[in-house]
């Protein structure tokens, strides 16, 4: 794969993120796949997990690989960005 170092910022972001997408929807769908066709798990909870699965994989290659020009946050300040640590999360 060709390299990406002399592209501009956004654009390699882009890029990235796109492919972490792609990525992501191929885990999603072979495991779907796997679940229902292979190993005949049932049709109704095979697609939520492979979704759970397969949004979990996307987050975590999207924290650590497109962003990580932005440096790695701990999980207190990731978790302070978050719409539910406005509503559950802080202390009285």
């Amino acid at each position: 794969m060709a390299s990406l170092s002399g592209t501009p910022s956004i654009v390699r972001q882009a890029i990235r993120y796109g492919a972490t997408g792609g990525a992501g929807l191929a885990v999603n769908v072979s495991l779907l796949v796997a679940f229902v066709d292979i190993l005949d798990f049932s049709p109704v909870w095979s697609p939520i997990v492979s979704t759970g699965v397969a949004l979990t994989l996307t987050f975590l290659v999207t924290e650590h690989w497109v962003f990580a020009e932005y440096g790695a946050e701990d999980g207190r300040a990731r978790a302070a960005r978050t719409p539910g640590y406005y509503t559950v999360g802080q202390k009285q």
